[in-house]
């Protein structure tokens, strides 16, 4: 179990907490589910603009690194809207963003190690 595998769990029994978790990931238990779609995980960088997470850049909010990565992104259908953030709270619409989590971390080794799990 890794630790979004915690993320979702704490969260889908906790679904009150999703939205505040998702708008101040950093601070918050399972907030690694919703950090920023970057090499860092934050939303400022080494790169151009503000990077969105994983549903605002679905969305066509925010950026994100690269515009490939967007467009994988905007083309997951299974990404719930940001519009509807009060509304997540099934295990499958949170699994889809530790997916993706983990995805990003394959693709940016490193790129979570500086954010603290407060799940531990």
């Amino acid at each position: 179990m890794d630790k979004y595998d915690k993320a979702v769990e704490f969260l889908a029994a906790n679904p009150n907490a999703i939205a505040q978790t998702w708008t101040t990931p950093f601070h918050m238990k399972g907030g690694c589910l919703f950090v920023f779609v970057t090499p860092t995980g934050k939303a400022h960088g080494d790169w151009p603009g503000y990077c969105g997470c994983i549903s605002t850049v679905h969305d066509g909010y925010d950026m994100a690194v690269t515009d490939e990565l967007a467009e994988l992104l905007q083309s997951d259908d299974r990404i719930p809207r940001s519009d509807d953030i009060g509304s997540w709270t099934t295990r499958d619409e949170l699994d889809v963003f530790a997916e993706w989590q983990r995805k990003l971390d394959a693709m940016f080794p490193g790129r979570t190690d500086n954010i603290p799990d407060l799940l531990k």
